[in-house]
């Protein structure tokens, strides 16, 4: 059995508390001090954002794969073949019956380009869509950020609130402490009931049990500030005001139809998934490519120094005429995904209208917010699936 020497251990423990101060203070020198300290640090670090924006990129190459379609491709090839045979000579008036060996390399190589002249819209189609996919993704990731956002925003202030409540508890635990003392003094001089000394414990308790709600409720805090922010929170400081807030509901609508991502996300679905319909209806039309190939190969497999070059420039026609339904099937499933985004599209705007009208009337002063609720509800179904855009929104859009 080993035992250890008293003094080196406490110098052991000595240097881990060193060890955890120094990290500690590390954690608290890194952590963000402002609101701006902290939406900064979670924009760069996020888990969330950082998956988002590799999603994007991921999406913008399947726009240059579209692209590429209308390109041309060239290919070469090269082929090496080595030939080793045993030719039987059956006997003759010539001589005896003998096996002849024969050996030859061979060595053939082949360019080939070619460029699709014609393809009934299909391949523009696919580079249009994967245009609006992309800028669909593009206002999904704006949308993220929006969410990280305003999860960094709430977790800051949720912070800030219990650890004020937790102070407010813990001095009032200090005081009822106190107030019990008192309590307890008197009735020791028969200056206080029975009564008044219980009613100080049931305060006191009841002090101490909000305490403990409120140092729950603190760490709770500190736990969802650090999986939006990366960092534990430090010493923060109190909140900014709140910029940036629109004059009047009817500017707060029209800053959401021009900037909103969400509805710009399902206009730029729509878009997509309506040019993936035209897309589907010219994959059974005509195509038309043009290729040439350039190739050189030996004129027989045994004759080494001689070959044969050559040039073939072709064109290409093609055309579907039966498909056992498969090219119907195809554009009907287009279509009703098109139709699927369209009503998504009209959804994705109420839910707009409600979230501005709940959200930004409190806001603003001077507001009859069931004037304005009543107005939106009416207006919202009879209303083209994007009409909350502004004209430049939607011409930009289309």
């Amino acid at each position: 059995m080993t035992r250890t020497d008293p003094p080196r251990a406490a110098s052991r423990r000595a240097a881990a508390a060193v060890a955890f101060t120094a990290a500690l203070a590390t954690a608290c020198a890194a952590s963000a001090e402002s609101l701006g300290d902290a939406i900064s640090l979670a924009y760069q670090s996020n888990p969330t954002l950082l998956a988002a924006r590799a999603d994007l990129r991921a999406l913008d190459e399947r726009y240059v794969q579209a692209r590429a379609a209308l390109g041309p491709t060239a290919g070469v090839s090269e082929q090496h073949s080595f030939d080793d045979s045993d030719v039987e000579q059956p006997a003759s008036i010539f001589g005896p019956a003998r096996t002849a060996r024969q050996t030859a390399t061979t060595d053939t190589a082949q360019l080939l380009v070619s460029q699709p002249l014609y393809a009934g819209g299909q391949l523009e189609t696919a580079v249009n869509a994967a245009h609006a996919e992309v800028r669909a993704g593009r206002e999904n990731l704006r949308q993220q950020e929006a969410v990280v956002l305003n999860t960094v925003i709430t977790a800051y202030a949720d912070v800030l609130l219990w650890q004020n409540l937790q102070t407010i508890a813990r001095q009032n635990v200090e005081l009822l402490n106190q107030q019990l003392a008192e309590a307890e003094a008197k009735f020791a001089v028969k200056e206080n009931t029975l009564t008044d000394r219980a009613q100080a414990r049931a305060r006191l308790a009841a002090a101490r049990n909000s305490f403990v709600q409120a140092r729950a409720g603190f760490a709770d805090a500190q736990a969802r500030y650090l999986a939006a922010v990366g960092v534990a929170p430090g010493q923060l400081e109190p909140l900014p005001d709140l910029p940036g807030i629109p004059p009047s509901v009817d500017d707060a609508f029209d800053a959401a139809g021009r900037a909103n991502p969400q509805i710009l996300a399902a206009v730029y679905t729509e878009q997509a998934s309506r040019a993936r319909v035209a897309q589907a209806k010219a994959s059974d039309g005509l195509r038309v490519s043009v290729s040439v190939a350039l190739s050189q190969q030996p004129a027989a497999p045994y004759v080494r120094d001689q070959n044969v070059r050559g040039v073939v420039a072709s064109v290409t026609v093609s055309k579907s005429l039966f498909t056992s339904g498969d090219h119907v099937s195809r554009v009907h499933e287009a279509i009703e995904v098109n139709n699927s985004d369209d009503q998504k599209l009209s959804a994705q705007q109420r839910q707009v209208v409600a979230a501005v009208a709940l959200g930004i009337m409190p806001l603003i002063p001077n507001t009859n917010p069931r004037r304005r609720n009543r107005q939106c509800v009416s207006n919202a179904p009879s209303r083209p699936a994007y009409s909350i855009c502004s004209p430049a929104t939607r011409s930009a859009a289309s």
